[in-house]
């Protein structure tokens, strides 16, 4: 929160002298708000001049704020529970014996935690992005990740879930019991996040439930269920998402800015994107912004919008009737060979070939686009590589 006391350690003397300036968080999201009144004998445009200033600061301020989430953790704590009924922003920590407290949530910002982080939409539909993995989801959807692995949610209005987050490492008191030992496996399989699903999710929802309602001690043996359900998975219901490992550091001094640039897409893509509109957005230069970007993101640039931009397609050609030309167009692309090119480099298949799969498939499975032949066949690699064919 930037308050008064913040505020006194901004260099420009004059501005503090010449205005005076309330900022305030209200309690849904991170909003800053300011009350400027000038001073009789100032000069007005200056203030003004030293206002739109002070906006940008504020601005960068709440931008670092959800770049890096610090868990507040209590010492020998083990976990935390979230959980959340309409959207991510407004979140409650779950106590022991049903008691909650308000959390500020910053699902909706590209951003990163040591801990690990299993979260389960229960309700609603949106996008999900973990590392360089961009896909529709569609409740119920539950994934796993990894440690650092920078991850949001796009459009979950309307919904509810639950969110377990962890800490993994050796010294944290229960994992230096020789019985969890076995348990250190999903650090791995988390560590390019992974999808679960099967009988496993109804099955790991109830034991968050009951987590939320029980005391400490039961809350414990829940909490260790879920881990032993997910290390007990079949390799057919773990699907790996982010195809690069990330290793970010705990202030990434670029996140924020990335961060920035991530949304800004993902409001523009159905736009033309230039790379000199994100550069003056970012005030970042071109060769930093482009080496910082696929750092953070995985992909570059074009690939991140070309992934965004396939993705809505799919969920254009999966529900509604939109011709394919209409739907190259409302994703962003004004030429219709190019759409087509693209949409099978990702996906495999053309546009139509892809909605004529899509509706053979149970309504319920329609609307998520991790099923794609694409996927598929990533999910076996990546799973012979980390290890999955471990797991029962």
């Amino acid at each position: 929160m930037i308050d008064r006391k913040t505020f006194s350690f901004f260099p420009n003397a004059a501005l503090r002298q010449a205005t005076r300036i309330r900022i305030s968080r209200r309690p849904i999201g991170l909003v800053s708000q300011w009350q400027a009144a000038p001073h009789p004998h100032s000069n007005t445009d200056a203030i003004v001049s030293q206002i739109l200033i002070l906006c940008q600061v504020i601005d960068t301020f709440v931008c670092m704020a959800v770049a890096f989430e610090k868990i507040p953790f209590a010492p020998g704590q083990t976990f935390r529970l979230l959980r959340w009924s309409d959207n991510v922003r407004e979140v409650d920590i779950c106590l022991a014996s049903g008691r909650t407290t308000r959390l500020e949530g910053v699902g909706e910002a590209w951003h990163f935690h040591p801990e690990v982080e299993l979260t389960l939409v229960t309700k609603g539909r949106g996008r999900r992005f973990v590392g360089d993995h961009v896909a529709t989801l569609e409740a119920p959807d539950l994934v796993l990740i990894g440690s650092n692995l920078p991850h949001f949610w796009s459009g979950l209005t309307h919904s509810s879930g639950w969110s377990l987050q962890f800490a993994c490492g050796h010294n944290q008191p229960i994992w230096q019991v020789a019985e969890t030992a076995p348990l250190q496996v999903i650090r791995k399989v988390a560590s390019h996040g992974a999808k679960i699903s099967g009988d496993a999710v109804d099955s790991i929802c109830l034991h968050m439930q009951r987590i939320a309602a029980c005391d400490e001690a039961r809350g414990l043996i829940h909490f260790l269920e879920i881990l032993s359900t997910i290390c007990h998975l079949s390799m057919h219901h773990v699907t790996p998402l982010s195809g690069m490992q990330f290793a970010l550091e705990d202030r990434d001094s670029h996140m924020e800015v990335i961060s920035k640039a991530v949304q800004y897409v993902l409001t523009h893509f159905q736009r033309q994107v230039l790379l000199d509109d994100l550069l003056d957005h970012t005030k970042l230069s071109k060769p930093t912004f482009c080496r910082q970007f696929k750092r953070l993101t995985g992909r570059t640039l074009v690939e991140f919008v070309n992934q965004v931009r396939i993705d809505y397609a799919q969920q254009l050609l999966v529900e509604t009737v939109e011709p394919v030309t209409g739907v190259a167009h409302q994703s962003g692309y004004s030429n219709i060979s190019h759409f087509n090119r693209q949409f099978k480099a990702i996906c495999g298949c053309s546009p139509r070939d892809f909605r004529e799969r899509q509706l053979a498939i149970k309504p319920e499975h329609l609307a998520t686009s991790d099923d794609t032949e694409t996927s598929r066949r990533q999910a076996a690699s990546a799973g012979k590589e980390l290890g999955f064919g471990h797991l029962n």
